[in-house]
């Protein structure tokens, strides 16, 4: 839009001034009413970009030579914000479904964490086929990890049962182990499928042990074993191959299978158990859990492909939210049930609680009354907010007659002239108890003006253009 400037212009009014000094003073008075009433008139979305921002969702987005990339997106349906370059991306995404947060790079890695109203997902992965994902629910959890080799371990955990599985799948040879343990007691079972061009064959052991009883069976497709002694004491008996022996010196207690020579556990119980050595994802790891929290301690944290990610950190989840401590300082990250918390150097600062504009355009209508307020209604997402929004209003346009002039009889002079505008723009109350929030504002630009024929003084009253700030805290 082009910038108006108007002179100022100074004129000696008496009964003297001649007819040509009058005509100077009106052909320039018309000139910059022509002028000004142009502009004001033609404000439209192509010379106002912010209002088509307002009206169809705000987008902002930054590139530079390199390749990086910063993009900010907001409509009425979500926020999107993200970030990358050189084929790797971070993006942030939150919709009325949920919240996602997502990672990755350009070597294939990928990291993507997902809440909805109903579970937490957790999903980390590369481009060998590697996969860690947790999915928290009301239900309970459900931990899975899976190697480039199709080695697959998985924990799911509710309030009445805890199952553990371990598989490897080859394509001709499938085998498994699982544990299951609830207040009745502990089911224990290896199993292996093989299907080669030649033939098929499955063999299955099972454990099962209650507050009274323990037995171990054992069956293939050709062969039934009937069951066997189980040694249950706290110190190893003499090896015999597939003997079986309750070690009753540990709690719990652990179930071992002897080759013959050596004891093999029939049930995991370390991470090393299973092939996973935390130091290879961290120097050093801590895993609490107590009545109201869980915390997870960790330094040197690295991602599947063995580079470090992140140097150190605490992880809090307790009834209040999710804190992440950034490693070496007093910030963090937090998520509450009011909002994101990112706590800095000197405080907190408190996003991601809604936010919304609108603006009102005027038809510019004179009127000899004040015009009455507008309400303008908010999205039911601010409904019982009383005192957690602000709210804030700017003005974006006006129009006035600056003044007039009239024509006869090859004379002209004025007919009407304005020495000051009023401008009025505040918000007069608010409702955040409607299922339709709302929120009244005054808006209008006062102009008086004087017939300098007769002397008889006027005041003009139009509404202005505005737009409206909601911003929940």
């Amino acid at each position: 839009m082009p910038a108006l400037n108007l002179p100022n212009l100074n004129f000696n009014l008496d009964s003297d001034t001649n007819k040509q000094t009058l005509e100077q003073i009106v052909d320039s008075l018309s000139k910059y009413r022509k002028e000004l009433n142009f502009l004001l008139m033609n404000l439209d979305l192509s010379n106002m970009p912010v209002v088509e921002g307002v009206i169809d969702g705000i987008n902002s987005s930054v590139t530079d030579i390199d390749g990086n990339m910063s993009l900010i997106r907001q409509d009425v349906n979500g926020i999107l914000l993200a970030t990358g370059n050189d084929g790797s991306l971070a993006s942030f995404q939150l919709d009325i479904n949920g919240i996602q947060s997502q990672v990755s790079n350009n070597v294939g890695n990928i990291s993507d964490v997902t809440q909805t109203a109903t579970d937490i997902t957790t999903y980390i992965g590369d481009m060998t086929g590697a996969v860690y994902q947790e999915i928290i629910t009301a239900g309970g959890i459900t931990t899975y990890i899976k190697n480039d080799n199709n080695r697959v371990s998985q924990v799911e955990q509710t309030a009445t049962e805890i199952t553990t599985y371990i598989g490897a799948m080859t394509g001709v040879t499938d085998s498994y182990a699982q544990q299951i343990i609830t207040a009745g007691g502990i089911t224990s079972m290896v199993g292996k499928h093989i299907d080669s061009i030649l033939a098929q064959d499955s063999a299955i052991s099972t454990v099962e042990q209650t507050a009274d009883s323990l037995a171990s069976t054992v069956t293939s497709h050709t062969t039934a074993i009937e069951e066997q002694e189980i040694f249950k004491q706290s110190s190893a008996p003499a090896h015999k191959t597939n003997r079986l022996w309750l070690d009753t010196g540990v709690s719990p207690n652990i179930m071992y299978r002897s080759t013959g020579s050596s004891w093999i556990k029939a049930s995991p119980t370390t991470a090393s158990d299973i092939g996973l050595n935390m130091a290879t994802y961290a120097t050093t790891s801590s895993l609490t859990q107590t009545s109201d929290a869980i915390n997870l301690r960790f330094t040197n944290l690295k991602a599947l492909n063995g580079v470090e990610t992140i140097s150190g950190g605490v992880t809090n989840i307790t009834q209040s939210g999710i804190k992440i401590t950034h490693s070496g300082t007093n910030q963090y990250s937090e998520m509450r049930a009011d909002g994101f918390i990112r706590q800095w150097e000197y405080g907190e600062a408190k996003y991601l609680n809604d936010i919304y504009v609108t603006q009102f355009t005027s038809a510019f209508a004179s009127s000899s009354s004040i015009p009455a307020d507008k309400v303008i209604q908010l999205p039911s997402s601010f409904r019982g907010r009383t005192g957690k929004v602000k709210l804030f209003v700017a003005q974006t346009g006006w129009y006035a007659d600056i003044a007039s002039w009239s024509y006869n009889a090859g004379e002209s002079w004025i007919s009407a002239a304005t020495k000051t505008l009023e401008t009025h723009l505040y918000i007069v109350s608010s409702n955040f108890n409607l299922s339709t929030p709302t929120v009244t504002v005054r808006n209008y630009l006062k102009q008086p003006w004087t017939d300098p024929g007769n002397g008889t003084q006027y005041i003009d009253y139009r509404e202005m253009n505005f737009m409206l700030f909601a911003i929940g805290v």
